[in-house]
């Protein structure tokens, strides 16, 4: 009786234990080795890099607060920079996508950086310019938001064999998070019902805090039980249908830059994963990930009026853009 019942448990829990080890293994495991600290290069143009990144997000958190709808003059005022910042980074044509709501309307932002030998395959990166009630957003998002204008800047200058659209999203935050009023979601509807064939879209997701104390680092159940408890990396997060993505761009990272890095494919119900604009291309069946310092999982700032530039760390971000580039180019 007791080998009948020894192997009844078998049969039940040997199945139940196999496909649970093998789905921990699908959305863990990643190419290559992170690097245990980060090295930054020591060049003039990582210093002018960093000093760039700095400035946009210190004009962006002290001169355009309340980048939302609850401030509407601000809201234009953010808009009307932010698109000469494109221009500055060397888009020649931005035009706005309106993203109406009950509230008023907002606008993202699009600039195109043409391909150099495939006009047709098209890539979105994307970032989401506007801020949480009452916070000034430097990390949330505009260390995103200044990221994605060094990240034009430099393909202005240098582009890809592919096509990419730069895109500045509004109505991230709440309250519009996940409804059709979301920016991201307004734009994905639009590639979807224009039929635009999209390789890949990644998000620049609160990218600027990083910290080597131990203990620093937090995560949503069961994701700690993998990865590091000190927040001194960068995450490339996807869902599991964007594994590919995900293993593809941390190849191209770990392997141009040495700065520490996880990645992470995990199913769409945990939580964290798809926090961001990223998800809204999900929908319509692209793969997509987001680029992030974890935000609340390790910024005590996070969505706090304290979410200000002096607590960002912009070498390390500096070194993040030159990865994400890298990342572009090579998938």
């Amino acid at each position: 009786m007791a080998r009948f019942a020894w192997k009844l448990r078998t049969a039940v829990y040997g199945p139940l234990i196999l496909g649970t080890v093998s789905l921990i293994y699908l959305c863990t495991s990643m190419p290559g080795m992170s690097a245990k600290v980060a090295h930054h290069e020591a060049s003039a143009e990582h210093r002018a890099l960093s000093a760039r990144l700095k400035r946009d997000v210190e004009i962006l958190s002290t001169q355009f607060i309340q980048r939302n709808l609850d401030a509407p003059q601000q809201l234009q005022n953010a808009i009307s920079h932010l698109t000469q910042r494109l221009h500055d980074s060397g888009i020649q044509q931005v035009t706005r996508e309106l993203v109406h709501t009950p509230d008023g309307d907002a606008h993202n932002l699009v600039g195109i950086v043409p391909g150099t030998n495939s006009v047709s395959k098209l890539a979105i990166v994307g970032a989401h310019y506007d801020t949480a009630p009452d916070t000034a957003g430097a990390n949330d998002n505009g260390s995103g938001v200044a990221s994605l204008l060094a990240l034009a800047s430099r393909f202005s200058q240098s582009p890809a064999d592919r096509t990419l659209r730069f895109v500045l999203f509004a109505n991230e935050e709440p309250p519009y998070f996940g409804s059709r009023w979301m920016g991201s979601m307004v734009h994905a509807d639009g590639c979807q019902r224009r039929g635009e064939a999209i390789e890949y879209m990644i998000s620049l997701e609160t990218m600027g805090y990083y910290s080597n104390v131990a203990g620093s680092q937090r995560y949503p159940f069961p994701a700690g039980l993998f990865y590091p408890t000190v927040g001194n990396f960068v995450a490339f997060v996807g869902n599991l249908s964007s594994r590919a993505l995900v293993r593809g761009a941390l190849t191209s990272f770990r392997g141009a830059v040495d700065f520490p890095s996880e990645g992470a494919a995990f199913p769409e119900a945990v939580a964290g994963v798809g926090w961001s604009d990223h998800s809204s291309f999900w929908r319509i069946g692209v793969p997509a990930l987001m680029v992030t310092d974890t935000a609340l999982y390790r910024d005590p700032h996070y969505h706090k009026s304290t979410d200000s530039a002096e607590h960002l760390d912009f070498d390390s971000l500096a070194t993040v853009v030159l990865g994400v580039e890298a990342v572009l180019r090579g998938l």
